[in-house]
């Protein structure tokens, strides 16, 4: 058998141990946030959207307070929305040295990652790490007004299309993705490289 995406795009972390208990969903969602940008760590385990995260810049972003501010013109709906910062995106992004400005300077999601998680037997649609957040994170809060204020969804389309298609154990091993000991971000290695050469 092999792992499945639901009708939005969205995995399910526990698919693969399902299928081949030496298989590891964690390491292919791993794989595209070790070798991509901030495109893939605010998709996954914020939710984020890629036109929210095109506008988004680091000082909506306070990691004291663990949230970000989502201001009414930067979401889709055009209203003020605060997202959580869970403990593993900010594992990911305290290692960021360079947080001022936009967030996004380069969309990047590693070929290497899709091309494993397609030998592998899984899609990878689009938008798949937001939808996988949002079924993790209700999976984790049981509470679809809650996770539709934080996605930006109505709580309609929480329930109807989220709801029961991750178990509580699978969400955990979600947001338990951090970053590999001695990981440095690739923006950070592109500007030193930069730099070396002036």
């Amino acid at each position: 058998p092999h792992p499945t995406t639901d009708r939005l795009g969205s995995l399910d972390p526990g698919a693969l141990g399902k299928a081949d208990p030496l298989l590891d969903l964690g390491d292919v969602v791993r794989e595209s946030l070790v070798a991509g940008d901030n495109f893939g760590r605010f998709s996954a385990f914020a939710g984020l959207r890629g036109a929210e995260l095109s506008r988004l810049d680091w000082k909506a972003v306070d990691m004291d307070r663990r949230i970000i501010h989502l201001r009414a013109g930067q979401a889709k709906t055009a209203s003020r929305r605060i997202v959580p910062i869970s403990d593993n995106l900010a594992a990911w992004l305290d290692l960021v040295q360079n947080r001022e400005g936009p967030v996004i300077t380069e969309k990047v999601l590693s070929r290497k990652a899709i091309n494993l998680a397609k030998s592998l037997g899984l899609s990878w649609p689009n938008n798949v790490l937001r939808h996988s957040y949002i079924s993790c994170r209700l999976a984790t809060l049981q509470d679809a007004n809650q996770v539709a204020r934080e996605a930006g969804n109505s709580p309609a389309i929480i329930f109807r299309h989220y709801r029961e298609l991750v178990t509580e154990e699978a969400a955990s091993k979600w947001f338990g993705i951090t970053p590999p000991d001695g990981w440095v971000p690739p923006e950070e290695k592109r500007q030193r490289r930069r730099k070396g050469k002036k």
